[in-house]
């Protein structure tokens, strides 16, 4: 009986306390601390008074003494009491934040961040906790394109994330208190969402998932799958319907992605063989055909033909290599590089070719744009077969524009580095567009395929992105990093 009573009190004190312990525990400790010093002292005279130690000294200045004592043990105590109080509201308070912060994520709010400046000691867990909410909100919300909303029996939203309040394009906390015909009017849905709610609050049943559509408040058709689901007491009494949301558009993007990198991992592999295959072969055949050649006189027509045999030599050569360097991306040896000399070295390398068709470059770059960290000579690469694309498509005696900025990332709670290269050719065929960037896919006819492959491939490896698009007149191709 004693043992149960011992271990309820332990329990009460140092399991079930979480939030009273340090208030509690931490001020008896330091008090106990600044009590034990003095109290020492007082035992001591007290003890030498008993034994006539003290003998020479009057009985009023024996008492004084021990009142002095006395007293000292009550202040040293009182500031030990404080002293914990202190401690203890240190130590109570960041972890509170950082409770609240995981709290926060576990209701499905990954954009909660942490004040740092609060933390003080625990800034570095602080941080830590905002890279942890940061990538959740990066690779959860923001590629997964899913959402849920939670309405009670009622047919009342009592919860939401994130994730439903920007598939529904309505701002935060706009959905609470709202019911299911609210929702259709704003997001325009059709009347399969209403009647997939009402299945589950009034026949308690669950729905499948469905794909519907609307259009949001900007008239843009939004399209995503829907299913519900009962939420349900431990007696298995319903209790919500939770819907779930996908965004259609996102999950064709990802597996777009997936399939994406499939195809060049599978393409590299094959890319390695064939190149090292084909290469020996190619140095024994030119070296024939330049020994051939020799043989000839200068006017002999089969002069003329082993030169052509040699200029297609080493054009197959070419794309060899290129071969090669689509499939042996390594990591490199990164380091802090300059945007601006990167894209100068690129534009350098590339006016032999922009003389020819008297397109002129020109570069926006603003001076304070931030270094990035990566692979300085892959990254020139990556600009100069933008550019050089760029130039051939541009009409004669026209230009190139280099753009660059500084661009916030507001699910990653950063910044990137944006560089635009736009230039007045014709428009790309949309139904080509998806496809660029993926290997031996040209439109030139003594193009390889692989030079925006290649780019496309080196800045994925440097966290970024590269894309294309149509502004008004413009062909823009934007390369994107992280800060």
């Amino acid at each position: 009986m004693n043992s149960e009573r011992v271990q309820r009190w332990f329990d009460f004190l140092f399991r079930k306390r979480s939030t009273a312990n340090p208030f509690v525990i931490i001020p008896i400790v330091v008090a106990l601390i600044g009590f034990s010093s003095g109290f020492t002292a007082l035992v001591f005279v007290e003890h030498y008074r008993d034994f006539g130690v003290l003998s020479n000294l009057q009985s009023l200045q024996i008492e004084t003494l021990l009142g002095g004592i006395r007293f000292e043990v009550l202040i040293f105590t009182l500031i030990g009491g404080f002293a914990g109080l202190g401690i203890a509201f240190a130590i109570h308070n960041p972890i509170k934040k950082i409770m609240e912060g995981t709290r926060q994520i576990a209701r499905g709010n990954f954009d909660s961040t942490i004040d740092l400046d609060k933390l003080d000691e625990f800034a570095l867990l602080g941080r830590d906790f905002n890279k942890m909410a940061s990538a959740l909100s990066k690779y959860f919300t923001g590629n997964i394109g899913s959402g849920w909303i939670i309405f009670d029996l009622n047919g009342i939203v009592i919860s939401n994330d994130k994730g439903a309040e920007r598939l529904l394009d309505v701002s935060s906390g706009e959905l609470l208190a709202k019911d299911a015909d609210w929702i259709m009017r704003s997001v325009s849905l059709n009347s399969q969402f209403k009647e997939a709610v009402e299945l589950g609050i009034n026949a308690h049943l669950e729905s499948e998932e469905i794909e519907i559509s609307g259009k949001d408040k900007r008239e843009q058709v939004i399209e995503f799958s829907l299913s519900t689901v009962l939420l349900k007491d431990t007696e298995g009494k319903a209790l919500a319907v939770a819907v779930i949301f996908k965004d259609l558009a996102k999950v064709s993007e990802i597996a777009e992605r997936v399939q994406h990198a499939d195809r060049l991992a599978a393409l590299g592999s094959m890319a390695a063989g064939l190149a090292h295959e084909i290469r020996n072969p190619l140095s024994s055949i030119k070296g024939l055909a330049q020994l051939l050649g020799e043989k000839y006189e200068p006017d002999d027509s089969a002069k003329s033909y082993t030169r052509i045999m040699t200029h297609e030599i080493d054009r197959l050569d070419n794309v060899v290599s290129n071969l090669l360097n689509f499939s042996q991306l390594g990591p490199g040896k990164k380091k802090s590089c300059s945007l601006e000399d990167i894209v100068d070295q690129a534009a350098m390398l590339v006016q032999a070719e922009s003389g020819k068709s008297k397109v002129k470059i020109i570069k926006r770059l603003p001076p304070d744009l931030p270094s990035i960290w990566g692979e300085d000579e892959n990254l020139v690469q990556v600009f100069l077969n933008i550019l050089l694309n760029a130039v051939q498509a541009a009409p004669v005696g026209s230009g190139v524009e280099i753009i660059g900025k500084l661009k916030p990332v507001k699910s990653e709670k950063g910044a990137c580095v944006q560089i635009d290269i736009r230039n007045q050719g014709a428009p790309i065929d949309p139904k080509i567009r998806s496809k660029i960037f993926d290997p031996f896919f040209s439109t030139k006819k003594e193009g390889t395929g692989l030079g925006l492959a290649i780019s496309h491939q080196i800045v994925s490896k440097h966290k970024g992105h590269l894309r294309v698009s149509r502004d008004g007149d413009f062909t823009v191709f934007t390369v994107e990093f992280p800060v």
